[in-house]
């Protein structure tokens, strides 16, 4: 995120913490690991959403939201053009339901979800009628593959679930950068450098260092 110009340091901690809590990734050894709901959400946004996921746009923003802060750029306008081509956006993926999306992530990860068999070795092997399908289920509980001719056939092949990863996932994960400057103490004239986060037990905490004639301390606080 750094390298693209997306966030600031101060967010990075909060991002990881959002992917993990909505169970997108999985921390394995200190590696962040995409689980398949973190798949899905990302190829329907990047389906639906292309110019808003992409990470040039996000880059541009922050770019003009210094702007705005500086005031080079008149927030009213921006904001308006944002507007615009988001509602669009919206207004396009307001045109598609649960079934055309369905289809839209069955073909964007077929070989995930159907590794063995092909389109034509996917009939129902309960009723031999329907075609074993991906599915969201209608309560917000997961993904499945089932049959088609749900309900009148509820054979399910099998569930999709991120629930034998939950057990792995670290609960603290230390998250280092280089140091920033990140200003000056206004009655010492000490910088104050950024050194890393580490998140823990719903905390985060903030180490820095500042430094000085006689040398350079580290100070920790917690939000």
């Amino acid at each position: 995120m750094e390298e693209l110009g997306i966030g600031r340091p101060s967010t990075y901690a909060s991002i990881m913490r959002v992917l993990q809590d909505r169970k997108y990734v999985t921390v394995k050894s200190r590696v962040l690991h995409p689980e398949f709901r973190g798949r899905m959400v990302s190829a329907f946004l990047s389906h639906l959403f292309s110019e808003i996921v992409d990470y040039s746009f996000t880059a541009n923003m922050e770019t003009e939201l210094d702007n705005i802060s500086a005031g080079s750029t008149e927030w009213k306008g921006l904001l308006k053009d944002y507007w615009e081509r988001l509602s669009k956006y919206c207004g396009d993926a307001s045109q598609w339901d649960v079934r055309k999306v369905e289809r839209m992530l069955e073909e964007k990860f077929r070989p995930i979800l159907f590794p063995d068999l092909d389109t034509d070795s996917r009939i129902c092997p309960s009723c031999s009628e329907g075609t074993l399908r991906f599915k969201v289920s209608r309560y917000g509980e997961g993904s499945f593959i089932g049959c088609d001719r749900h309900p009148k056939c509820k054979y399910i092949a099998r569930t999709l679930s991120d629930e034998d990863d939950e057990n792995e996932t670290s609960e603290q994960i230390p998250r280092s950068f280089e140091p920033r400057l990140l200003g000056i103490m206004p009655d010492t004239s000490e910088k104050v450098l950024f050194l890393s986060v580490c998140m823990a037990s719903g905390f985060i905490y903030f180490s820095g260092w500042r430094g000085s004639e006689g040398g350079i301390s580290e100070k920790s606080s917690s939000f």
